[in-house]
Formats: C-alpha cells, structure tokens, sequence
C-alpha cells in the first residue's frame, strides 16, 4: 500500500454521511445514506461517483431536488490534495476521515476527485484529530 502524505491539512466542515456507492446529482431520490436519515442541508460527503468528477461535497436538498456544493467546497481553489472531511456518521463510513489524493491542479466538476481514509495504512483518526487542534490554535 503507497502512502500519499498531506502537504496541507485544509479542513472543510464535517459531513453528516457518505453514501456507498454512485447517488444521483440530479435528484437523489433517498434521504438515507449509509444507514443514515438526512434532512434539507445536511453535507454529505460523495467518493464513489461513476463518474470521478462528481465526487466532493455536497448539501442535500430533498430526494428529488439537485445535490449542490457547500459554500466552502463550490470553486476549484477550495478543493485539491489535502482537502479533509469528517464523516459524522454511518455504517460503512460513518467516524472517518477523508482527504483528497488527486494531485494538483483540480478543476471542480472537471478532474476526478479520489477521497482516500486516514488511518488506513496513513496518519491515525487520533493523529489527525490533534493536528486538526494545532491547526486551529496556531496563530
């Protein structure tokens, strides 16, 4: 297993759940992902897309409205090697972190974007959860 290290720790705001597998943009047609009830404007966190460009943050609309992009994920200059998310809850994701591996330069809605667990093989839940506390107590 290769280790990408992190240059940049840019941490986004949490997620409520990261669906398994491809959701639809367009319209979802569920407000369960992962064993988890979401409600209007709830994030979630989508890394398995078919298509790699769709992968990335989203706010939740309703079963059948579009997914959109959170204000602090929306523009390419928000996302790149790096970007890490929490993901609150779930069955197969929930308590996790993910940070981004696609290397530079990222054009949203463009460049397939690889979401890839710290912990696994990588820096630790703990590891992360402290440098995330440095990260902001630094000045």
């Amino acid at each position: 297993m290769a280790f990408t290290p992190i240059t940049k720790g840019d941490y986004k705001n949490s997620v409520k759940a990261c669906p398994v597998g491809n959701v639809s943009i367009a319209a979802p047609g569920t407000s369960t992902f992962d064993g988890v009830s979401v409600s209007t404007g709830d994030r979630l966190l989508l890394k398995e897309q078919t298509l790699g460009q769709q992968n990335g943050l989203y706010r939740f609309n309703g079963p059948a409205s579009p997914l959109t992009r959170p204000d602090d994920a929306d523009t390419s200059d928000e996302v790149g090697p790096g970007t890490i998310v929490y993901v609150e809850q779930g069955t197969a994701n929930g308590a996790k972190w993910w940070y981004i591996t696609t290397p530079t330069p990222v054009v949203l809605g463009t460049t397939p974007l690889t979401f890839t667990q710290l912990g696994a093989g990588g820096a630790s839940a703990s590891d992360i959860a402290a440098a995330k506390k440095w990260a902001f107590t630094i000045s």
